[in-house]
């Protein structure tokens, strides 16, 4: 009986050591295939190897559950784990949300602009109320340039009628004259400035005929 067991010591002792080290992990990790992943973690600056509790990728970098963006690149190296499209939907999702709301805020910007500063084609009233300036006279020699109204850089508008039987001729950048450099008004005629332009300068007016009426009015 001895004898047995004296012989069967060192079949044990190898048996043990062998089922230690064949002896299955506590636990393994597999990807979204159902490969079994085997790098667990990377050795310490001390050459031990860290518990086997901590994912990292393929290149060693760990994998941090709290983060989805890096969690989302990190186990596409692991072969893409079944909730990985979940991740990647959640991330686009955002990223379609801020896209959206930046066309939104810009849209609402310019919105604003174009109603603070009207564009081309827009209607704007341009009628200003004031009151009117009584600028008549009589034009006593005929064919001489007579001052009718002064500079007025404020000057917004202006209307004239000649009233005598003869023509009269209207300048609003010099003497006025009898010929193509200014405005012929006929007798009985009526001129008004346009809003588009209005002279500011020195109106001088010019009738043939003496003692001419004028009408005019500035505003």
């Amino acid at each position: 009986m001895r004898r047995l067991i004296f012989r069967a010591a060192p079949l044990a002792a190898l048996l043990f050591p062998l089922a230690a080290a064949g002896a299955a992990p506590n636990f393994v990790v597999k990807d979204g295939n159902a490969a079994l992943i085997t790098k667990c973690s990377v050795p310490q600056a001390d050459g031990a190897q860290a518990d086997c509790n901590v994912l990292v990728d393929t290149a060693g970098a760990k994998i941090d559950p709290a983060t989805k963006a890096l969690q989302q690149q990190q186990l596409a190296t692991l072969g893409a784990p079944s909730d990985a499209k979940s991740i990647a939907t959640d991330t686009t999702a955002a990223s379609h949300t801020a896209l959206l709301k930046g066309i939104i805020d810009r849209l609402s910007a310019l919105i604003a602009a174009s109603a603070a500063s009207p564009q081309a084609g827009a209607k704007v009233d341009t009628v200003v109320a004031g009151a009117a300036a009584d600028r008549g006279l009589v034009v006593a020699t005929a064919g001489a340039a007579t001052p009718l109204m002064a500079a007025d850089p404020a000057r917004r508008g202006f209307a004239i009628q000649n009233q005598s039987s003869g023509a009269c001729y209207l300048n609003a950048a010099g003497p006025a004259t009898q010929d193509q450099h200014s405005l012929l008004i006929a007798g009985g005629s009526y001129f008004e400035s346009k809003d588009s332009h209005v002279a500011t300068g020195a109106l001088s007016i010019l009738c043939a005929v003496a003692n001419a009426p004028v009408y005019a009015r500035s505003w």
